[in-house]
């Protein structure tokens, strides 16, 4: 019994280390703009109105759900909602470690790449912060876990609960879908071809877990299809190519100059090739295998999030966990192949100085997005964003405009309607007439707003627009400035 208790102890502390440094992201670091837009959906649902028929929201429909029962209590909405994510993101990490277990015998293995997830800088920065990451990438690691289960037991409940995780997925972020697709073809295909009542099993599951999704769907389909698709393909009219294409470069530019994502890929890449020199990698089998569907499921992601404009850094930390599982197998026999002999690739002396380069890694994301060391971001620290919300008369209950929700979720002052998504004109390729029809503010009608008093305060980032300058200084009085926020207050 104690054999098996210290087997587990370097993954347990690992973990305890992963949950200390997540809920500090979680207290401490700066605000990410998305994280108003989610919130202040959570809030409207919370209210009892409707996602796209009552307001514009850009994503699927059920994390506003999710985050609404703690919607209207200020900055603690926006604590408790973190925590939502740290807690899917530790859940994360527990289910990698069990499918670890299952692909690779070799424990030096295993918790290389544990410690290469724990310390990840991406995972710390995109799993404490209320958006779609953590929760989704749960429940894609839920499903992989499951579809390894009824590879081993045959019982037919897994592929029932693996759909309705990847129903969640999906109706959280919808760039997902194309993996329903794939653990669609992970759970119907076997040594003996494929098998349709677990394929069957999981397809009414995920339908049956897409209901509300569908509803929302048929109740409006026109709203439904721009705020989900129509919106973010053209939300860069600017950026056409080659400009799309240099941006989608520069981005991966700035990843593959990143020494964590160096030494993942660097692992990835030998494992990979121990992989196929022990023949453990043919066409035909890659589904059946965890290693090979775990790397399916992480091009499968890379293609996908190469696709959107703009491209973010931040996406393809859905990808690193299925990229570490993929490296598993392959990396677990090499170190197997070294344990008995020297080796100056994976000697302990190597070993332990790149995983300190990759410790060390992390260091600037604590910089960055804890320190705020970029100015940029600087108005976003929580202290600041605390300042702006005291500025407010706590007893003025009137609505109020503010370019970033973020600002009326902390605050906890509800919007003039149709401000709930963006308190500024979006730039769009649409007519005034679409813009209305969608719930996306034009000028006009926060000029309106603006002159006719509706707001209490008007929140901007740097100033307001040059359209509602004059009238801004008409009826309202510039009462503080907080880094790049000012706050005005209608005239008494």
């Amino acid at each position: 019994m104690k054999r098996i208790r210290g087997k587990h102890t370097i993954p347990i502390l690992l973990i305890a280390i992963q949950v200390g440094m997540l809920v500090f992201f979680a207290y401490f670091r700066y605000a990410d703009g998305d994280e108003g837009f989610y919130l202040s959906a959570a809030r409207e649902v919370a209210n009892g109105r409707l996602l796209y028929a009552d307001f514009f929201y850009p994503q699927m429909p059920y994390l506003p759900y999710i985050y609404s029962a703690l919607a209207n209590h200020g900055f603690m909405t926006l604590y408790l909602s973190r925590m939502i994510s740290v807690i899917a993101g530790i859940f994360t990490t527990v289910l990698l470690y069990l499918i670890l277990l299952r692909l690779t015998d070799n424990r030096r293995a295993v918790a290389i790449l544990l410690v290469l997830y724990v310390f990840s800088g991406l995972v710390l920065t995109w799993h404490s912060v209320a958006k779609t990451y953590a929760v989704t990438d749960f429940l894609m690691i839920a499903a992989m876990y499951l579809v390894i289960k009824f590879r081993n037991s045959g019982n037919q409940v897994y592929p029932i609960i693996c759909g309705l995780a990847l129903a969640v997925a999906v109706n959280v972020r919808l760039v997902l879908a194309p993996l329903a697709l794939v653990f669609l073809a992970a759970v119907a295909v076997s040594d003996r071809g494929f098998r349709v009542r677990p394929a069957i099993s999981y397809a009414v599951a995920f339908v049956a877990g897409s209901v509300p999704a569908l509803w929302y769907f048929f109740a409006d389909p026109e709203r439904f299809y721009f705020d989900n698709l129509g919106f973010h393909l053209m939300r860069n009219p600017n950026t056409a190519f080659p400009g799309s294409f240099f941006d989608r470069l520069y981005t991966a530019g700035k990843l593959l100059i990143n020494p964590q994502i160096i030494i993942v890929l660097a692992i990835a890449f030998v494992s990979f090739l121990v992989w196929r020199r022990r023949g453990a990698l043919r066409a035909r089998e890659v589904l059946l295998s965890p290693g090979g569907l775990s790397a399916v499921v992480a091009v499968v992601l890379i293609i996908v999030y190469l696709l959107p404009n703009p491209i973010m850094q931040q996406y393809f930390v859905q990808a690193l966990p299925f990229a570490l599982l993929a490296a598993a197998p392959g990396l677990g026999d090499l170190l197997s192949e070294t344990d008995s002999k020297k080796s100056w690739l994976f000697g302990r002396k190597t070993a332990t100085a790149l995983l300190a380069i990759y410790i060390m890694g992390s260091i600037p994301y604590f910089a960055v997005f804890v320190g705020a060391t970029r100015d940029n971001y600087r108005y976003l620290t929580l202290g600041n964003l605390r300042k702006v919300c005291a500025s407010l008369d706590p007893g003025n209950h009137d609505p109020i405009i503010a370019e970033l929700p973020l600002f009326s979720v902390l605050c906890n002052k509800q919007p003039v309607e149709g401000v709930e998504f963006l308190g500024f004109q979006y730039p769009l390729p649409l007519k005034p007439a679409e813009m209305k029809h969608y719930h996306l503010i034009l000028n006009d009608q926060l000029k309106d707003i603006i002159d006719t008093g509706q707001a209490a305060y008007y929140i901007v980032v740097n100033d307001p627009p040059e359209e509602l300058q004059a009238s801004t200084n008409a009826n309202y009085d510039l009462t503080g400035t907080f880094d790049r926020m000012k706050v005005y207050r209608r005239k008494s």
